[in-house]
């Protein structure tokens, strides 16, 4: 009985149990999927990946028998993608390689101008290239671009009848 004495009291503090989280989430195979089908990340040379077909992409991520028939995959690979947690995935990855893309793209832009600008300033080039790059800085930048008015106006049909009219018999009677 002395032995329970001498024991401290201990309290739990955490249990081992996982909490699940309320979101669903991928399995690895299931983003995989995702990552082929969209062409996100980069292959074993480091280029990046092109996107795949629903076929190659499910026959990339899923263990497939080669004796699958090509009708029974195709099938899997649409049930797969019909999933709504994968659609918006395969969504989301869209819109944020669309945004890589942008940024990118003004990324080659701004170097682009950086060295136009180089050009253009460094008195060690002809003054042939420097004009040329000053004027391809202006076209980057719609400075020599013809802007054209329109005007409407509106008129009712009694309107524009009565003008044609008159001006039809302006021509008659010359």
């Amino acid at each position: 009985m002395s032995d329970k004495k001498d024991k401290p009291k201990l309290k739990l503090v955490s249990s081992n149990k996982v909490k699940k989280s309320s979101k669903p989430e991928l399995t690895a195979k299931q983003l995989g999927f995702c990552k082929d089908i969209v062409g996100m990340g980069k292959d074993k040379d480091g280029n990046p990946k092109k996107p795949m077909s629903l076929v190659d992409a499910y026959v990339a991520n899923y263990n497939v028998s080669p004796k699958t028939k090509n009708n029974t995959i195709r099938d899997m690979a649409s049930k797969l993608k019909a999933n709504p947690l994968i659609t918006h995935t395969i969504s989301r990855m869209y819109d944020e390689l669309k945004q890589i893309n942008k940024v990118s793209a003004i990324k080659k832009e701004e170097v682009i101008i950086r060295k136009l600008e180089e050009f253009m300033n460094n008195e060690e080039f002809s003054d042939t290239a420097r004009v040329r790059s000053a004027e391809l800085i202006g076209k980057s930048l719609s400075m020599f671009t013809n802007v054209t008015e329109i005007k409407e106006s509106d008129k009712s049909s009694v309107e524009v009848e009565q003008q044609l009219r008159e001006k039809l018999s302006k021509l008659l009677k010359e």
